[in-house]
């Protein structure tokens, strides 16, 4: 039985947590597998307890010429709301908003950046920004595949679109360079701007020397005639005619008619992790300069049974207490 004091602090406390905004400002799009998880994560960790609105920049379809215009947008929509927190999606947002957030008062929660995010954190006049940070798993995911695939692979074969996400992403493991060695393995990246090259890379992969192939980014490719291809038609066409086992650094690349899986980052943790800074903010009245960015994903093992079994890939009986299966 809920003490009248109680219920009357509980409805207090709802009342003011209604009466909070918090401002999401998206790099991508709504139906983005990566945003739907990562809401799913901020909405898991905030419940209803905060008026939640969204605005989506769809860099991942847009040309980038464009990109400062929907960040305008974004701006302007801010300045209508006044909200009492911002949530910025992924590195595009960081990139085009941190000027205008970074001058005025209201803290900032980023999350999915790939980047270094101290020079912005620490030159925001107001220290007003903190966030989750999104390390993909390079190397823990070329000793995975060594434990998967037999023989053991030499050669792996890394695959991703030419956009910013990308190039930001794989900058830490590859700097300026295409190639790394990791735990004896040869991990070559290629970085793809339109489709009709990705194609010819995939098919030509076998006889090029590669053993396997892991899928990153694939969301702005473009066609010859420069309009964006969609990314189910992507992943969908290189599950089908990839000539090597098809592996992947996110989860959203994971089942039927995609890639078998792998030592794979989840936005829903991006996103819970983001919602549990929010609360310290909004709650506890933590100040944003007081909470270091730090990484959310620890990887987890997610595969699907029927491209492990099309590959005729066993998993060690090691890993079985760690998997995730999704089909």
């Amino acid at each position: 039985m809920i003490r009248p004091l109680a219920l009357i602090l509980c409805l207090l406390f709802s009342h003011i947590s209604l009466s909070k905004t918090i401002f999401i400002i998206e790099s991508y799009h709504s139906d983005y597998p990566w945003d739907i998880s990562y809401m799913e994560g901020i909405r898991q960790e905030l419940g209803a307890d905060y008026r939640l609105e969204r605005f989506h920049m769809n860099t991942k379809r847009l040309p980038e010429s464009q990109y400062q215009q929907q960040a305008d947008r974004a701006w302007a929509r801010y300045q209508e709301l006044q909200p009492d927190l911002v949530i910025l999606a992924d590195d595009n947002a960081l990139k085009y908003l941190f000027r205008r957030l970074s001058s005025v008062q209201t803290p900032v929660v980023f999350l999915g950046i790939n980047g270094n995010p101290n020079p912005i954190v620490l030159t925001a006049p107001n220290r007003n920004f903190t966030g989750i940070l999104e390390r993909p798993l390079f190397k823990h995911s070329a000793v995975a595949l060594k434990a998967l695939l037999k023989p053991r692979p030499k050669k792996l074969l890394i695959l991703f679109d030419g956009g910013l996400t990308s190039k930001v992403a794989v900058s830490r493991i590859f700097a300026k360079k295409s190639k790394v060695e990791v735990s004896g393995i040869s991990l070559e990246l290629r970085l793809i701007r339109d489709f009709a090259s990705w194609k010819k890379i995939v098919e030509h992969s076998k006889s090029d020397g590669y053993d396997a192939i892991i899928i990153g980014l694939y969301q702005t490719l473009v066609n010859s005639q420069g309009q964006h291809v969609p990314a189910q038609q992507v992943i969908h066409w290189t599950s089908k005619h990839t000539p090597l086992p098809l592996f992947s650094y996110w989860r959203f690349s994971v089942g039927p008619q995609k890639t078998a899986g792998g030592l794979v980052l989840s936005g829903k943790d991006q996103g819970r992790q983001a919602g549990i800074v929010t609360r310290q903010i909004l709650e506890q009245g933590v100040q944003p300069k007081d909470v270091p960015p730090y990484p959310a994903e620890r990887g987890q093992y997610i595969f699907s049974r029927s491209q492990m079994k099309q590959w005729n890939i066993r998993v060690p009986d090691k890993l079985q207490s760690q998997i995730e299966w999704v089909d």
